[in-house]
């Protein structure tokens, strides 16, 4: 053993040097005795006092864990050059401490580990104090199958085990949730149970597409710190799954960010849960890489968690010819995509935007009972689908089942709020159709609280009332976190020329781009953290732009700068019909979530938001600049030539940059958080 003496010194409260005791350090171990609930030891001395160590001093210490208890280790230090501390926590993961480090640090550990500590000189001090604490009594969750999601949020598990069971092995996928804050060091996976257990690793391991597989038919899951996270963790059958080379997971906490699904060499599955909410809206959506074609890109989003008994929601694989139009409402927590020789890019919200029942001539979509994605979400649906006139509304049955006395109701209702078609469906149905012209429809469920199985699966479609026959649907891939609505005119004077710059250059370098927390901070003018500036990034960016975007159309057209904010007040266009041209852009550009009624923000925070993207990213207004002004311009100005920037805006530059924008101002694994 090698003993060494060293002085401490004891400062009283006041910082004053008030005694100096010679104790004996050496690189003895600590006896297991202390290894007990609620014990505590200290290192390299049995004292509560930093020691100052000596040169050339070297120590491996033990630190012996039994079943049943964890430890924390809290770690002081003043190291000085190439001196430093080395933790090994018994399951793979190696810690370096040195005189850079933070001079506080604290380290959950469930399994033996062992302490480094080494110097070369002779001013290094430390104090390493270990505290033994007992699991609490895990709870049980027992996996459900027939279409339920099993999963658990981490907040709930933060010292409070939980074991899963199942009848056969079990996969566990950490469904992250884009937070940079959430840290899945301190979360640990037990194959097994708390005192019998085949192995133990932490959640880190398995957060960059490798997922945990238990050895036998139960694990168990603890969190060991106290910070709050927004992700969770969704468990598997392994049959269930068999068939998938790749399973992920994906927690959307308000907004999702930019999530890439590569899958261009195998067929990936990938479950979304919503935060806090019982709905998911797929905002945007596109190929990144279509595969060779051979075998073909298949993209389909499915009902629940990957099984054989899902069920298809959609298929927008791009052979499928099956139109729609983004954004897409789920109504409910959870959902999966499956994705075979392709790649994409897509964005989710877990929360509904007002403007989602707007509906504009050549739109389709699709009308889901909660219980056709989760057979435990019995809710009554009540929704109406508005036009700003008269259309024509095609519904059809693409899949319901009523049991007992359910009943769905379906009506097209016109200006003078009278039903011009009425339709009750009382028991099974698929594949009619149904017709009539008016400004909303209304689908309506009733008794489904009180049926278990009955859902519905329905598609509209949206024509102008005056055409002579059905348009032809196409596929869009539009954001709806921008707040702009589509009025689908078409002129043939607006130019696509982009010769005078790159404008796919441009857009790529902003894609590539990444921001930091000091950016965040600049962007909220320097008012709040980054923690929470990260829940308001996204918004203010996307709308910033769109402000960019107003601002360079204003110009074009010869009309004045924005005014202040004012109250929103949903018009339609009957309305302005005597309107002035200013008049009737400024109709186009209203949205309550630019207005006094906004429940995000207010007209003081964009300025900030608009000098930073103009210094460091002033490609936009280039793009906007360019565009527009290549726009032709009748003389005066009229609506026409409003709808064709207006139309130029979202149909054309809006859906090249979409992407950009989202992998901008949302979290981005290939840019580090600093």
């Amino acid at each position: 053993m090698m003993l060494i003496l060293i002085s401490i010194l004891v400062l009283s409260f006041f910082g004053g040097v008030v005694e100096a005791k010679t104790l004996s350090v050496g690189c003895s171990q600590y006896s297991k005795n202390l290894e007990t609930d609620g014990s505590t030891v200290y290192l390299p001395h049995q004292s509560d006092n930093t020691v100052s160590l000596p040169a050339n001093f070297s120590c491996i210490y033990e630190i012996p864990i039994k079943i049943g208890l964890w430890v924390k280790v809290t770690i002081l230090n003043d190291l000085e050059e190439t001196d430093f501390i080395q933790l090994d926590d018994g399951i793979g993961h190696f810690t370096k401490i040195v005189g850079e480090s933070s001079r506080s640090s604290e380290y959950f550990l469930v399994s033996n580990s062992k302490l480094q500590v080494s110097t070369s000189t002779n001013s290094s001090k430390i104090l390493i104090k270990i505290d033994y604490t007992s699991y609490t009594k895990p709870s049980t969750l027992e996996m459900k199958s027939n279409g339920h999601l099993n999963y658990v949020e981490l907040n709930d598990i933060r010292q409070n085990p939980i074991t899963i069971t199942s009848s056969e092995q079990i996969i566990a996928t950490v469904g992250r949730s884009g937070y940079i804050s959430d840290d899945f060091t301190l979360f640990f996976i037990f194959d097994g149970n708390l005192t019998n257990y085949q192995n133990v690793s932490r959640m880190d391991d398995f957060i960059r597409g490798q997922n945990f597989v238990s050895t036998s038919n139960f694990l168990t899951i603890i969190g060991l710190d106290n910070q709050t996270s927004m992700s969770s963790l969704i468990f598997h059958r392994k049959s269930d799954v068999s068939s998938f080379d790749k399973l992920a997971g994906v927690t959307v906490a308000i907004t999702s960010g930019t999530i890439s699904i590569s899958s261009s060499k195998q067929n990936t599955a990938v479950t979304f849960l919503a935060k806090n909410s019982d709905v998911l809206l797929l905002n945007s959506l596109h190929f990144t890489d279509l595969g060779n074609g051979d075998p073909a890109c298949t993209a389909k989003a499915i009902t629940g968690p990957p099984t054989s008994n899902s069920k298809e929601l959609f298929d927008f694989s791009p052979s499928s010819n099956n139109p729609y139009i983004l954004p897409q409402l789920f109504p409910a927590k959870f959902f999966s995509i499956i994705v075979e020789h392709c790649s994409l890019q897509l964005t989710l919200r877990s929360l509904l935007v007002d403007s989602y029942y707007d509906v504009q001539e050549s739109q389709t979509g699709y009308i889901f009972s909660p219980s056709y994605l989760d057979p435990e979400n019995l809710n009554d649906i009540n929704v109406t689908y508005t036009a700003q006139k008269s259309m024509k509304f095609e519904v059809s049955i693409e899949e319901v089942q009523i049991t007992s006395k359910g009943q769905l109701d379906i009506s097209v209702i016109d200006s003078e709020n009278q039903k011009t078609s009425s339709i009750v469906i009382t028991g099974d149905q698929n594949g009619s159709k149904s017709r009539a012209v008016g400004q909303s429809m209304n689908v309506a469920t009733k008794n489904f609280n009180n049926n278990s199985g009955s859902f519905a699966k329905l598609k509209f479609s949206v024509y102008s009332s005056t055409s002579s026959s059905i348009a032809q649907l196409f596929l869009t891939f539009n954001s709806t976190d921008s707040p702009i609505s589509r009025v689908p005119t078409v002129l043939p004077n607006v130019t696509s020329s982009y010769s005078s710059f790159d404008m796919d250059k441009d857009i790529a370098e902003i894609a590539s781009s990444c921001l930091y927390s000091k950016d965040h901070r600049e962007i909220l003018g320097n008012t709040i953290g980054p923690f929470f500036a990260l829940c308001s990034i996204p918004f203010l960016i996307e709308n910033g732009v769109n402000l960019i975007a107003y601002s360079e159309m204003r110009a074009a057209l010869g009309f004045p700068p924005r005014g202040p904010w004012k109250h929103y007040k949903k018009r339609n266009l009957e309305e302005l019909e005597f309107a002035t041209p200013e008049e009737y852009f400024e109709f186009r550009e209203e949205t309550k979530d630019l207005s006094l009624d906004s429940a995000y923000v207010m007209e003081k925070n964009f300025p900030p938001v608009i000098k930073f993207l103009d210094e460091r990213f002033p490609a936009f207004r280039k793009i906007f600049k360019h565009k527009f002004n290549n726009i032709h311009r009748a003389n005066p100005i009229d609506r026409e030539t409003i709808d064709a920037f207006w139309n130029e805006y979202v149909d054309h530059i809006l859906t090249e940059m979409t992407p950009a924008i989202h992998s901008l101002a949302h979290f981005n694994d290939d840019c580090p958080y600093e």
